[in-house]
């Protein structure tokens, strides 16, 4: 947890990114957005298993590579894997992290791919 949310990391189900964000939805949350260097790397210490991809709250569906957070935030921190691949279809945004490495990284993915998910819960004032 941080000051003001808490994540949930989801590894018992993979889900397509608009399945992850519907079931965290349903859970009083929306997919993770990450703000700072310092907020990954909190969510990367935490993270139960590397490797094979978390759904973040990433994503530029409506237009291609203008990215924005599900929930309206500004998109100023980046860290991307590599450059987004422009592809119309990968179109959301995993966060990443290479076996050998312990950097967590971002990734444009297709949306139907199956993945492990981070759900943000903001606390209440």
């Amino acid at each position: 947890c941080s000051n003001t949310s808490c994540f949930l990391f989801v590894t018992e189900k993979k889900l397509s990114w608009t399945e992850a964000r519907s079931w965290c939805n349903r859970s009083g949350a929306d997919l993770a957005t990450i703000r700072s260097e310092d907020e990954q790397r909190l969510i990367t210490d935490k993270l139960p298993v590397k490797g094979p991809g978390f759904w973040i709250g990433l994503n530029d569906r409506k237009k291609e590579n203008d990215f924005n957070w599900v929930d309206g935030t500004n998109y100023q921190f980046r860290s991307w894997y590599s450059k987004p691949s422009g592809g119309r279809k990968e179109n959301c945004v995993e966060l990443y992290i290479d076996r050998s490495n312990t950097q967590a990284k971002w990734n444009d993915v297709y949306c139907r791919r199956k993945k492990y998910f981070i759900c943000r819960v903001t606390k209440s004032k």
